[in-house]
This record gives structure tokens, C-alpha cells and sequence, in this order.
């Protein structure tokens, strides 16, 4: 019984670990993906005055951070398959359900069904809509640095409860002996 508190606790431990790590590489991927998005972004719209989109995407690959490759080089399979579906371009970083994104890539697509009709127009909006991003990428890595900053005065002190409290169950694991008898 006095190796139940602990048994548990390391158990607990071994079941929420995972999810917790899960979540923090999510948002650190996710975090990733909207800082690298809109500098994309810029040399697409800047590809796009010479280029169809599906060569623009496919010249774009090159130069790309290495987090966007995997999901250019999917882009670029399911362009090739079926180009005149939406999906084939919403589905980009489908799986962080970034607003944005899509709403670039739905932009991306009627290009690629309009050809170059309103072209202008378009990659004026995805500027426009691209500065919002930046803004937000900007504030997001402020966030990641303040963040950081507290947790080099929160660490220390983290480590120092834990060290307590495993002294104050050692304290009491042996003591309990003790008192039994």
C-alpha cells in the first residue's frame, strides 16, 4: 500500500505523457506551418505572374521550407490525378484546419479554372490576405519567445517541487514503518 500513491502516479503518467507530447508537437507544427505559410505565399504570387498555378506549385517545391514539402509534393499528386476538383487544393494542410490556407488554396483554384481572367485581382487579394498571416506569424512568435522566457524562471521551480515532493514521500515511506509499530 505504501507503493500505491507512487505506483499510480507513474502510471498516470504513462498515460497522459503521449497525448500531451501529441499536442505539443501539434502546435508546434501548426505554429510551423502559419510563420513559413505566407513567406509560400509571397514567392507563389510572385511565380504566378509567369506561370500557371499547377507549374507555379510544382516550381515552388524547390525553394519551400522542408515542413511544406510533404504536403507540396501531395498537392502536386492530387493536382495531377484531379485537377478540377476543389478538394485536390483545400485539401493542403488539411489536417491543421487553418482557415487561411484554405482560403488561399480556394483562391489557387478558381485561378487554375479561370486561367488568367482577373489574375490581378486575385493575387492582389492573396497579398492581402497574406499580410494578415505575416501579422499573425509576427505576433505568434513574439508569443513563442515570451513564452520561452518564462520558462527559464518557471523550470527551476517546476524541478524544485518535484525534488520535494519525492523527499516528502521518501520521508514518509520510511517513517511509516516506523509508526506501524
Amino acid at each position: 500500500t505504501v507503493f500505491a500513491i507512487p505506483a499510480l502516479l507513474i502510471g498516470a503518467l504513462m498515460i497522459f505523457v503521449p497525448r500531451i507530447e501529441y499536442h505539443l508537437l501539434y502546435k508546434n507544427c501548426k505554429n510551423e506551418v502559419l510563420t513559413v505559410y505566407p513567406q509560400w505565399l509571397v514567392q507563389m504570387t510572385l511565380l504566378l505572374q509567369n506561370n500557371t498555378v499547377a507549374n507555379a506549385i510544382i516550381q515552388s517545391r524547390e525553394t519551400a521550407p522542408s515542413i511544406m514539402k510533404n504536403e507540396l509534393d501531395e498537392l502536386i499528386e492530387r493536382i495531377d490525378k484531379e485537377p478540377e476538383k476543389l478538394t485536390s487544393y483545400t485539401d493542403f494542410f488539411k489536417f491543421y484546419d487553418i482557415r487561411e490556407i484554405r482560403n488561399s488554396m480556394q483562391t489557387f483554384y478558381t485561378m487554375a479554372l479561370n486561367g488568367s481572367q482577373n489574375k490581378d485581382q486575385q493575387l492582389a487579394t492573396l497579398l492581402e490576405s497574406n499580410y494578415f498571416m505575416q501579422k499573425q506569424a509576427e505576433e505568434l512568435i513574439a508569443e513563442n519567445d515570451i513564452l520561452s522566457v518564462k520558462n527559464m524562471f518557471q523550470l527551476p521551480m517546476a524541478i524544485a517541487s518535484f525534488k520535494l515532493i519525492v523527499d516528502l514521500m521518501l520521508m514518509v515511506m520510511t517513517s511509516m514503518p516506523a509508526l506501524l509499530n
